[in-house]
């Protein structure tokens, strides 16, 4: 956050009732929460710290804090190194703590701007440090001038730092809420870099503010190095009148050193423990956590510096390797990503296997209504491309052809062109019949092959594509009844067969033998069945022609209404004379008149017994018999 900005959160926004603080402590990290007390408590109190080896592995813990457990406070301060900032010391009266909260904190941003303006807003700050409570302080401006981001980020170990503070005042801090009010603080860093030790002190006296001062030396030299430790912690003690705490034996690395306790002067902190070298290692973090409890809006802004500019979280890729660097954090990313790497495949294949399930199960159960008209319109369809009217579509071959011609075989099949063989008088004829088939409704593409014959006859063969079988004779029923009647009468070719694959739209009854040539008698027998159960018929001329003709031709169009005299009787001898065709022309002469109205049940009964005869003459005569 800017500076502006600390201070206003410092003087306006509600204190967090929990903190944790962590410093570097020789080669660990120390850890400290503190929280408000309560009724009855000390102001602080501590409610749990451990140490953590920067390599990530917890160290001693206290007061319940678990192995890895990150620590559950409200705000995260960490401790800079002392080579990364400097402080310069400002003038007594400097800053006036009294001041309205927006006032000071103009007042601190112009002071940290004017003495510092080459740092960034973020990593500046000015403010009031106390040893003591009560205390006029001492006024000054901390620059964070140096990175040293390995170190800072070590600090990241247990959670994401808010806000940082700087070392002497976290050392500050740490003699205030401890009761050391007079005495010297030392935080004695190793060389970072290129060799160069740093000292941060902080002294006071009796009555006096304290004193910051950052100092550095080679560190190169360990005797070297002990020697400038000591002239410096000397010199400060000598000029505040304190007597100058004593260093420890072995390395100065990463040391705290700090005069023990003024006696009589109790700690501002419930739970502080009497073991020894307590305050040593968890000093500096116990200042940092203490500085985010306690600190008014003079002193806040000292433990407010942050990482990056505010409103901006770095690379995304730099701040996931931080946050990464942590081995309890890296451990659960690794878990998650395998898990992941596991489930996700699964719910893939899960997510495929409900989509066709859903799809193979389809819209469900069908409306029976519509199920059943759909199922009919289906028949219906069915039945138009499949079942001809055959009667009618015969009817409509006799009603075209012209006169003259003999038709001795009709070959009607579905999906199949119509074929046509006979003779006719001309060439002529052929193709005027051919000519009628192509303009016709129900037909279209009629060809025709006509050969001359040594008789003065042409016999021919006649294709046509049936289109529209069901427009055939769609215009008067009294004239299909006359066409097939009459064709039926006229029935007198010398070996025609009329065959056909396709399928009566009559229930059975057809004009034509439904499954292919069978023997003559059968096919000379339907031949002169008709169709009385069709529709209403479409057009064509009349066909017809008496029983000398010698062959099946179409029916003059005013053809009488009255109906015909009966056949005269014809014996048993002269039955037998016929030849196949005469029989056959008999048959269906007498077989058409017994079932003609008006006639009394004598005469129809002679009629089918003469009926009966000529068909089992035709029989022999097929079999062996005369042709």
């Amino acid at each position: 956050m800017t500076q502006s900005n600390a201070n206003k959160t410092a003087g306006t926004v509600k204190r967090p009732t929990k903190a944790a603080g962590i410093a570097r402590a020789g080669e660990k990290l120390a850890l400290v929460v503190l929280r408000l007390g309560k009724a009855g408590e000390q102001p602080l109190v501590i409610e749990s710290f451990r140490t953590i080896e920067v390599s990530g592995k917890t160290g001693a813990a206290g007061r319940g804090a678990g192995k890895g457990e990150s620590p559950a406070g409200d705000l995260i301060v960490g401790v800079l190194p002392g080579a990364s900032c400097t402080w310069r010391s400002l003038p007594t009266g400097s800053i006036d703590p009294e001041a309205p909260p927006e006032a000071l904190s103009g007042a601190l941003a112009l002071l940290s701007e004017a003495h510092a303006g080459t740092v960034p807003p973020h990593r500046r700050a000015a403010g009031l440090v106390r040893t003591s409570e009560g205390s006029a302080g001492a006024a000054g401006v901390a620059s964070w001038v140096q990175d040293h981001a390995d170190r800072v980020a070590t600090l990241d170990a247990v959670g994401e730092v808010n806000s940082y503070i700087p070392a002497q005042v976290a050392l500050a801090w740490a003699m205030r809420v401890t009761g050391r009010a007079s005495g010297i603080g030392a935080w004695i860093e190793g060389p970072i870099g290129h060799g160069a030790g740093t000292i941060v002190l902080c002294a006071t006296g009796e009555e006096q503010n304290p004193v910051l001062r950052v100092l550095r030396d080679d560190a190169g030299d360990e005797a070297a190095w002990r020697t400038s430790v000591r002239e410096a912690m000397l010199d400060t003690a000598e000029s505040l009148g304190v007597q100058a705490p004593s260093l420890p034996d072995g390395a100065l690395r990463d040391v705290l050193v700090v005069s023990p306790a003024r006696s009589g002067v109790s700690p501002i902190v419930g739970g502080i423990p009497a073991q020894s070298g307590w305050i040593e290692t968890y000093a500096l973090a116990l200042g940092a956590a203490a500085a985010a409890l306690k600190a008014d809006a003079s002193e806040a802004p000292l433990h407010a510096m942050t990482f990056d500019p505010p409103g901006s979280k770095g690379n995304p890729f730099e701040r996931l390797i931080i946050w990464l660097a942590t081995p309890a954090r890296c451990a659960a990313a690794i878990i998650i990503l395998l898990v992941i790497a596991v489930l996700v495949p699964l719910w893939a294949a899960y997510a495929r296997w409900s989509i066709i399930e859903h799809k193979a199960q389809g819209p469900g159960a069908p409306d029976p209504a519509l199920f059943t008209t759909a199922r009919e319109a289906d028949a219906y369809a069915f039945q138009l491309q499949r079942r001809w009217p055959m009667s009618k579509v015969l009817a409509e071959i006799v009603g075209t052809a012209p006169k003259g011609v003999q038709i001795e075989s009709v070959t009607l099949d579905v999906n199949k062109p119509l074929q046509i063989t006979g003779t006719a008088d001309t060439i002529e004829t052929v193709t005027e019949w051919r000519a009628k088939l192509g303009t016709s409704v129900v037909f279209e593409d009629a060809k025709a092959t006509p050969n001359n014959t040594a008789q003065g006859t042409v016999r021919f063969e006649l294709t046509a594509k049936v289109a529209k079988p069901a427009f055939a004779m769609n215009a008067d029923a009294a004239t299909l009844a006359k066409v097939n009647k009459t064709a039926a009468e006229s029935a007198t070719t010398a070996s025609g067969e009329t065959t056909s694959t396709g399928r009566n739209s009559n229930s059975g009854r057809n004009n034509t033998n439904q499954t292919g040539r069978r023997n003559s008698n059968n096919n000379e027998s339907n031949r002169g069945r008709t169709d009385r159960n069709t529709s209403p018929p479409g057009g064509g001329g009349g066909g017809g022609g008496g029983n000398g003709g010698g062959g099946m031709t179409p029916a003059p169009a005013e053809t009488t209404k009255t109906a015909a005299a009966p056949p005269s009787p014809i014996s048993d001898e002269q039955i037998a004379k016929l030849d196949r065709t005469s029989a056959m022309r008999e048959f269906t002469t007498r077989r058409a008149a017994s079932q003609q109205p008006g006639l009394d049940e004598s005469t129809k009964q002679r009629l089918r017994d003469e009926a009966a005869k000529c068909q089992q003459r035709m029989r022999e005569a097929s079999s062996g018999g005369q042709s």
